[in-house]
């Protein structure tokens, strides 16, 4: 199974987790299949929805899918990087997301499936991302909702390397991440749909249990990579 969102306002919000800060190495994990390309969508976050937008996300870029990281403090400062990674509208992908904790959006790289693309220029990341919003899945806290499908979302708390990023592709199907060579890393994992019942999606490593916003039981669909 897997999540479709309907790009209006859709979401998962799974508590107040996961926000670490610009020294703590993290990945960020998930399958993701767009309906569009038509706007910015915010794919996965842990940010303010303030002014400030303290805290991190992950966006699709319009037309282009370039996939854009942004880390921001809680005074709004802070780089955004488009890499040139790319999602397609209409097909089932592997996005992966790590950084380093170098304090700099260099320490950021991305992947699609199991690829690797540029590296950001050298720009610092200073202050702390602290904020109380939702880690939400399909939205920026509720902004740039998402239109498409999402599966099998994964938290890591160590920037995972070539290797373990190729295992995780597994050659484009996913697979039982208890056998993941790096599972002892793994601090949460929302399998979208597998075992949920409506409006709770599990976390099957950690605590951060998910909740269904916007969205019927209908939305869990047997689209799945």
């Amino acid at each position: 199974y897997s999540i479709s969102f309907d790009g209006v306002n859709d979401y998962i919000s799974c508590g107040d987790n996961h926000t670490f800060g610009p020294s703590t190495a993290f990945s960020i994990s998930f399958w993701c299949k767009p309906n569009n390309l038509a706007a910015n969508r915010c794919l996965i976050s842990k940010c303010s929805n303030d002014v400030n937008v303290a805290g991190w996300n992950i966006q699709h870029l319009a037309t282009s899918g370039k996939i854009q990281i942004q880390m921001r403090n809680t005074g709004g400062a802070g780089p955004v990087f488009a890499f040139t990674s790319a999602v397609t509208a209409g097909i089932w992908q592997h996005v992966v997301l790590t950084f380093s904790g170098n304090a700099n959006i260099s320490g950021n790289r991305c992947y699609i499936d199991s690829i690797i693309g540029d590296t950001p220029s050298s720009s610092a990341i200073t202050g702390t991302f602290s904020n109380t919003a939702e880690f939400t899945i399909g939205a920026r806290n509720t902004a740039f909702p998402y239109s498409g499908f999402i599966d099998e979302v994964t938290v890591f708390d160590k920037a995972l390397n070539q290797a373990e990023v190729t295992e995780l592709y597994n050659s484009g199907q996913p697979s039982d991440l208890t056998d993941f060579s790096s599972y002892n890393n793994l601090l949460s994992w929302w399998r979208m749909g597998d075992s949920d019942i409506y409006p709770i999606i599990l976390d099957n490593k950690g605590s951060a249990n998910g909740t269904m916003t916007n969205q019927t039981s209908g939305d869990i669909v047997g689209d799945v990579p």
